[in-house]
């Protein structure tokens, strides 16, 4: 059963409620390929636009290595938007069916709170172009630019 789907094909099937410590190693959620990080600020919420992808999504990205899902997340945050996030809170595991094969993958689904974000701070990197702190109850996505789908319903889930 599909939550959202995107504009690519890709389906977010679920998001799994489970305990952090039952991810590693389990069977049940491989491949566990990467970790996304939704970040609020002032009731805001933090994206970051992708250069390669033309979109705004979550800050996140794939399992390096031995680093755990946790691990990721910080690194991840860090490397897109020079912000260090340490607080996370773990909320569950995404199941997604990928294209263009429909490949079934994972990935661990972290939310955290900070305050005071100032933009001008930023530095675009080789992927990230620029980030925003986005209020969807005051600036519509259309008048934004693409947001991917499954962002968007990532955000829901804070």
């Amino acid at each position: 059963m599909a939550i959202v789907k995107n504009k690519k094909g890709d389906i977010l099937l679920d998001l799994i409620k489970d305990e952090e410590a039952n991810i590693l190693n389990n069977e049940k959620y491989q491949p566990l390929t990467h970790s996304l990080v939704i970040v609020k600020c002032d009731g805001k919420y933090l994206l970051v636009f992708d250069k390669w992808k033309k979109l705004w999504e979550v800050p996140g990205g794939g399992i390096e290595g031995q680093e755990t899902p946790r691990e990721c997340a910080i690194r991840e945050v860090y490397e897109e938007t020079n912000l260090k996030v340490d607080d996370l809170e773990f909320i569950g595991i995404m199941k997604f069916s990928l294209q263009p094969d429909q490949r079934i993958e994972y990935g661990a689904l972290y939310a955290a709170e900070i305050k005071g974000l100032d933009l001008n701070g930023f530095a675009e990197t080789d992927e990230i172009k620029k980030i925003i702190l986005w209020d969807p109850s005051r600036t519509r996505a259309e008048d934004m630019g693409y947001i991917d789908e499954i962002d968007k319903k990532l955000l829901e889930y804070y």
